[in-house]
């Protein structure tokens, strides 16, 4: 941010309308800097599980080659079945992110930006009427 000022605005700004709870500022003696973050469409679980701790609950009567096996299959994988639901959730948790950000930008425009316009033509296709003449020519535009 340009100033302390203007990080807190755009900070209260992403936390009041955006539901942006974990941002916050970093204020050092050289800038100001402003951290957004959001959990709220995070996606967090495991895909391998370890079971090596039930492998542990073998009876010691067991035999040594039936312990053996059980700790060689100490991972659980999850099917491809498993993993396209776990996609589609995380193409959902993206697009939630899509909209976010374009709330964000919305609000960052309207509140923090002064509105003006830019002519983006060619200043060849300009016509005489737009022309701007000098201040012994009666100076500002025709």
């Amino acid at each position: 941010a340009s100033s302390l000022a203007a990080g807190k605005k755009l900070l209260h700004l992403a936390k009041s309308t955006c539901a942006m709870r974990e941002s916050g500022l970093v204020v050092t003696e050289q800038r100001v800097t402003v951290e957004l973050r959001t959990t709220g469409t995070m996606l967090c679980l495991p895909l391998m599980v370890d079971i090596e701790s039930s492998t542990r609950c073998l009876r010691e009567d067991d035999d040594k080659s039936t312990a053996a096996a059980a700790a060689a299959a100490t991972v659980l994988v999850p099917s491809e079945e498993y993993l396209m639901m776990l996609a589609d959730m995380a193409n959902e948790r993206m697009v939630q992110n899509e909209v976010l950000l374009g709330k964000l930008f919305a609000v960052v425009r309207d509140e923090l930006f002064e509105a003006c316009t830019i002519d983006n033509s060619p200043m060849e296709n300009q016509t005489s009427d737009t022309a701007i003449t000098s201040d012994a020519e009666g100076g500002g535009k025709k």
